[in-house]
């Protein structure tokens, strides 16, 4: 008898602190979720593209009264200003900095002090620092928690496979999960991709997911 597999297939990963894998970083969903609790002034997310660094931040948005600067889109020399105690302020693509803003985000750093705001920057690069030239942003940036998103562990990985397949109602068996891990790149990006599509197919197909819908699919 033929099992119905997928459920829910239409359903959007809404931006939530909960809906995101954090793998080695369990910690961070610790002090994300109750950030204005700990004695920090900001957080460094670092991980390649796919890593789900916008997503936390949009989560963050979700939870908090927020700003969100993009610098990869930004054209001022000059940031917004906290209006609000506990806000928290969120700059995306900080690898796009340039010279001119980093007196604003300087002030934005003793802003956030003076407002019991927070500070969240995310970066492809692991190290932020070769492109600040103002030493004191990066006095700053250097006493900021520092994360790295990027999963590059077997473990983690599969965790991840787990992780994403439940969020999506994509019931893996446990032979299934460790074939993907064998056979296809661990790319973030790309294992979100296989999973949404192998669960469509089944769905549409009605056939259960196993290894060998897995090679129709993919090869």
């Amino acid at each position: 008898m033929s099992e119905q597999l997928i459920l829910n297939l239409n359903s959007k990963e809404t931006p939530l602190l909960d809906n995101y894998f954090y793998g080695k970083n369990a910690n961070l969903k610790k002090i994300l979720t109750d950030i204005f609790s700990y004695d920090l002034n900001s957080i460094v997310l670092s991980g390649k593209k796919g890593s789900g660094k916008k997503f936390l931040l949009k989560a963050m948005s979700n939870k908090y009264n927020s700003i969100y600067i993009d610098l990869s889109k930004y054209s001022f020399s000059f940031m917004p200003i906290i209006e609000n105690d506990k806000t928290i302020v969120l700059i995306n693509n900080f690898d796009f900095i340039q010279h001119k803003y980093e007196a604003a985000i300087i002030k934005l750093y003793n802003d956030c002090i003076e407002t019991s705001s927070k500070l969240i920057i995310s970066t492809q690069k692991k190290d932020i620092t070769s492109l600040i030239e103002t030493k004191d942003l990066l006095s700053r940036v250097n006493s900021s928690l520092i994360f790295d998103l990027d999963t590059q562990e077997s473990d983690e990985v599969e965790s991840f496979i787990k992780f994403y397949s439940n969020l999506n109602k994509v019931y893996l068996e446990d032979n299934v999960t460790k074939y993907i891990l064998r056979h296809y790149q661990r790319d973030l990006v790309f294992l979100k991709h296989l999973i949404k599509t192998i669960g469509k197919v089944s769905f549409s197909s009605k056939r259960k997911i196993s290894i060998n819908l897995i090679k129709e699919v993919f090869g």
